[in-house]
């Protein structure tokens, strides 16, 4: 009997010891993901910066638009041609037009 008793006591011994060591590699699992998570957060952050894009108020693009609108025909038809292409330039394609072949009837 205390033979059996002896066994069962070293059954036990056993089978604590593999608890504490899957103990042990679930504590390190946790700490793994732990330090993972940690890093997504940091990652996340990171993505969330300002990374220099302008930041406008809307109350002063309300205002610019505003001023915009009262604008008359005349002063957006000045503020168009200021801003119209050099000559030359191809207004569709942006590139230079091509130039005459030599001797091509105009």
């Amino acid at each position: 009997m205390q033979k059996n008793t002896a066994d069962a006591y070293k059954t036990a011994s056993v089978a604590f010891a593999d608890m504490a060591k899957t103990a042990k590699e679930l504590e390190n699992t946790m700490d793994d993901i732990k330090d993972h998570l940690a890093d997504v957060d940091n990652v996340s952050q990171l993505l969330a910066e300002n990374i220099g894009t302008a930041v406008y108020d809307d109350d002063e693009l309300e205002a610019e638009l505003d001023e915009l609108a009262q604008l008359d025909q005349s002063e957006l038809d000045e503020a168009a041609v200021s801003l119209s292409l050099p000559a030359g330039i191809h207004a569709a394609t942006g590139l230079p037009a091509a130039p005459a072949a030599a001797g091509a009837w105009p």
